[in-house]
């Protein structure tokens, strides 16, 4: 009888986890509305970061088109394109849920003019180097490759470390609604290990040379003998 009382109660205990993670995974259609309305009373009120927090927690609550539109619009409000294109993006596929004919349009004319607010930079190697954009690690590229994507208009610097930890830095001035390419050459080689290693070589050719006149110095004085046509000589 005890067996059987654990197993009932063993099944029910799994029941009710069962059924609260599917209630923790189903949409809250009551905390995604209270979200939006707060994200435009914010964007209303021109508080845009407000707002785009308050759109970020509709979408997590309950996946909308019509959150992740406007998430989109806060992002391009406090000043990152990019998200917002990449938002769009995923919202047009279906990520959100199906949108309507009136909001493919709309998500497609959005599309369309964030990309002319985005600059698109790409860049080539001679040989295979680490690149970094703005501190910002890109990976390794070698020749047959490159890296291509979506930068914010404006002045921007490249570096670029071959396997030797040879640096070189470049700058670059992206414009909006523009494709920029740019062929990094290998890095020049560290001046300081070059300096370092004249050094070494001077200093042994230097050391050389001492030697070489303590040498002459420490030889013992030759003997002289009388040579009928010269004279004195000195004999080696």
């Amino acid at each position: 009888m005890r067996w059987v009382c654990a197993w009932v109660a063993g099944l029910l205990l799994l029941t009710s986890s069962a059924v609260r993670a599917q209630t923790a995974s189903e949409p809250d259609m009551d905390a995604a509305a209270a979200h939006f309305e707060s994200g435009v009373v914010a964007f209303r009120e021109g508080r845009p970061i407000d707002a785009r927090e308050a759109f970020e927690a509709s979408l997590d609550a309950a996946p909308t088109v019509v959150a992740a539109w406007n998430l989109a619009r806060a992002w391009l409000a406090t000043g990152d394109p990019i998200r917002a294109l990449e938002l769009v993006e995923l919202t047009a596929m279906g990520q959100y849920g199906e949108p309507s004919e009136a909001q493919s349009d709309s998500l497609r004319r959005l599309r369309e003019d964030l990309e002319l607010r985005i600059a698109i930079l790409e860049l080539r190697t001679e040989v295979t180097l680490d690149l970094e954009l703005d501190d910002r690690s890109l990976g390794a590229v070698d020749p047959e490759g490159a890296w291509r994507g979506r930068v914010l208009p404006g002045n921007h610097v490249v570096r670029a470390t071959d396997e030797d930890g040879n640096v070189r830095a470049q700058s670059v001035t992206l414009r909006a609604g523009e494709v920029t390419e740019l062929l990094l050459e290998a890095p020049p080689p560290d001046r300081r290990a070059l300096r370092i290693g004249l050094g070494v070589g001077a200093g042994a050719v230097l050391a050389g040379v001492v030697a070489l006149v303590v040498w002459a110095l420490a030889r013992p004085e030759p003997d002289l003998v009388v040579d009928p046509v010269w004279g004195n000589t000195r004999l080696p």
